[in-house]
């Protein structure tokens, strides 16, 4: 008995260990990360437990950075702490933006698009 529930228990953990297609996957698809911003994180579990408007100001500006825009990132780090006063500059800046920077760079040819660079200037 002490084996067969060992053999579920790794069974299971072998199971958490297998992407979902979220953004809460380990790594992160195109296609899923895609599917997030172009709906504008509109499902709960794309927003990783934040609120949508932040993960709009986020990934916009993580946009701008990856995809070359000229901005001034320590202002957009100002705006965001005021938009937002309840998320310090530190989470705004490694958990927000360079996070989702980092991915857009990964992913940089399906990105980086007119389209989405002229919304993203929006933001800035």
């Amino acid at each position: 008995m002490k084996y067969l529930l060992s053999i579920f228990l790794i069974a299971g953990l072998a199971a958490c260990q297998k992407t979902t297609g979220s953004m809460s996957d380990y790594d992160i698809s195109q296609e899923t990360l895609m599917a997030a911003y172009d709906s504008d994180f509109s499902r709960k579990e794309d927003r990783i437990g934040w609120s949508q408007d932040v993960q709009l100001a986020w990934s916009r500006g993580a946009l701008a950075k990856a995809c070359g825009l000229e901005f001034d990132k320590d202002s957009y780090l100002s705006k965001l702490e005021k938009e937002f006063p309840e998320i310090d500059r530190f989470t705004h800046e490694y958990n927000g933006v360079e996070f989702y920077a980092n991915y857009f760079k990964k992913y940089a040819a399906g990105f980086c698009t007119k389209e989405r660079m002229d919304e993203a200037q929006t933001y800035l």
